[in-house]
């Protein structure tokens, strides 16, 4: 099959690195805690499910589907993969994962630790305290669940580009792929990623990062790639900028 054409220009994030940030956004995330670097350490929990939760479907949405583009959305829902959006959920730092009360799987927006990952790729999960506070910053998460086939991957991972919002990662609490921004998502399960080619896959989601990307809460979305506080695990690849703070 034909690789479809990309539909819609990738959107980068608002800074490059070396670049100087306005004073104005900096007191902003200091104000909200963005640029605390105190860790919740012993209050996440690091066992993981042993068995895999359902993916909740997204919702449909008209406005996404002409964001993504008409190519991509008809090869992605082809193969059996869903698109759409979610309820915003109520968005508050905590200090425990006894606070977080996520009515989606995986999480595409509500409460979060005060710290958030370093953007890039990682080879174990990055917990999702720490992840949604990625999304909140306009970031785009793409988790492999069980069963995505390692050239699926490989071929993901080679679209990382350094000060991008990536944030890639393995999980075992699902199957298939998923890849949210903050209030939507893309799942394909693994039956779809059979139907899909790594080229197809990887140029599929490209695409989904360059219409999602800095979708984050209004006063948040437009954060450069900065690293992250959080300490473990490290990422494999780190493609975050240094931080002003």
């Amino acid at each position: 099959m034909a690789h479809p054409p990309h539909d819609h220009v990738r959107r980068r994030p608002s800074a490059r690195l070396g670049t100087l940030v306005p004073m104005l956004l900096v007191g902003a995330l200091v104000a909200t805690g963005c640029g605390s670097d105190s860790s919740p350490g012993a209050a996440l929990k690091q066992d993981e499910p042993a068995t895999p939760k359902p993916v909740t479907v997204p919702t449909t949405d008209e406005d996404l589907d002409a964001e993504v583009g008409t190519a991509t959305v008809a090869l992605l829902r082809g193969a059996g993969c869903e698109l759409g959006t979610y309820p915003l959920e109520k968005a508050e730092h905590v200090d425990t994962v006894d606070e977080l009360d996520h009515k989606s799987f995986p999480p595409t927006s509500g409460h979060h630790f005060e710290v958030w990952a370093p953007f890039g790729l990682y080879d174990e999960p990055v917990a999702d305290a720490y992840a949604v506070h990625n999304l909140e910053h306009g970031g785009v998460t793409v988790w492999f669940g069980n069963g995505v086939p390692q050239e699926d991957q490989d071929a993901i991972a080679a679209l990382l580009d350094q000060d991008e919002k990536w944030l890639v990662a393995p999980r075992t609490d699902m199957d298939g792929l998923f890849s949210g921004a903050w209030g939507v998502g893309l799942y394909c399960p693994t039956a779809a990623l059979d139907k899909l080619t790594p080229e197809q896959l990887a140029d599929a989601v490209d695409t989904w990062y360059g219409a999602v990307v800095s979708t984050g809460s209004p006063a948040e979305k437009d954060v450069p790639a900065y690293a992250g506080s959080m300490k473990e695990p490290a990422p494999v690849k780190d493609i975050s900028t240094e931080a002003p703070f």
